[in-house]
């Protein structure tokens, strides 16, 4: 990513297409945690198992991810301006337990959504949701 970016430095739009290669790969690469820890897939071929994944299931699964991003974003700034006026101590005692809480709740919610979506597909899930 350095070398890009110090490739695109001399072009006319060089940020922008920098920016749009970043949200590329956060977005192809974006299912690749999961795919560590919940699949046999390695090496390369993770990358391959991630397009796959976020190319059938990516409405199901940027959409939550996007959501939860969000709200993340919102809630930490609302602690932030809640824990203002703290020692600077404690201030940074709840930000990282606060953070550290919402980064646990997220990372299980990917991983039940993975476990989930993975190794199926929208017409089955359906199927099986309207059998109950």
């Amino acid at each position: 990513m350095r070398v890009a970016a110090m490739g695109l430095a001399s072009v006319a739009n060089g940020a922008l297409i920098y920016l749009l290669l970043r949200l590329g790969l956060y977005i192809l690469l974006n299912a690749v945690p999961e795919l560590i820890y919940q699949s046999r897939t390695s090496g390369l071929e993770l990358i391959g198992a991630s397009y796959n994944f976020i190319v059938e299931n990516w409405l199901e699964w940027l959409i939550p991810n996007l959501l939860f991003a969000v709200a993340g974003y919102f809630l930490l700034d609302m602690l932030q301006s809640l824990i203002f006026s703290l020692p600077a101590y404690l201030e940074l005692f709840l930000n990282a337990l606060f953070l550290g809480l919402g980064l646990a709740y997220f990372m299980t919610f990917r991983g039940f959504l993975f476990s989930e979506l993975h190794g199926t597909t929208r017409r089955s899930r359906m199927y099986r949701y309207d059998a109950r």
